[in-house]
């Protein structure tokens, strides 16, 4: 018998990515696991989502190992990060004003938006999530071309 996770549950559907998208079901709320190593560590409902959306992205561009869960983790926690401080920017604003000098400065927020953008910046450029990147990590892959010696036939 086949296992359904609570997602698949939760979402009233299948975790199979080719029966969602047969049943025009296919959402961003369906959690896809097939091929995707289990992070390394317990993750908050959010993180994990996160997680499992980010490695089903990377994995439509490389393949993903089990090693990749270290820096996938740290990724997904820092999106979630940054998705909550961007929340917070939306409710209380960029700039804070203190009472009794009515001096203005950057609010904590916008620091801690700041920090996670530059770490999400930095774990992404190990996945290509960048065109710079990207082509970086082409270049990696494809061996170098062999050198032609004028002076061989001689």
């Amino acid at each position: 018998m086949r296992k359904t996770s609570d997602e698949a549950k939760a979402a009233k559907g299948t975790l199979h990515q080719t029966r969602a998208k047969q049943n025009g079901a296919l959402k961003d709320s369906f959690i896809f696991t097939e091929g995707i190593p289990a992070p390394y560590c317990e993750l908050n409902e959010d993180q994990s989502r996160l997680y499992f959306m980010i490695c089903h992205k990377i994995k439509q561009s490389m393949p993903l190992i089990e090693v990749d869960t270290f820096s996938l983790v740290s990724l997904a926690v820092w999106v979630d990060i940054a998705d909550k401080a961007k929340a917070s920017l939306d409710k209380f604003g960029s700039i804070q004003v203190y009472e009794k000098t009515g001096a203005r400065a950057m609010s904590p927020e916008l620091q801690v938006y700041e920090r996670a953008t530059k770490a999400i910046k930095d774990i992404g450029n190990q996945f290509g999530l960048t065109p710079k990147d990207r082509v970086a990590l082409i270049g990696s892959f494809t061996p170098p071309q062999q050198k032609v010696d004028p002076l061989a036939d001689l």
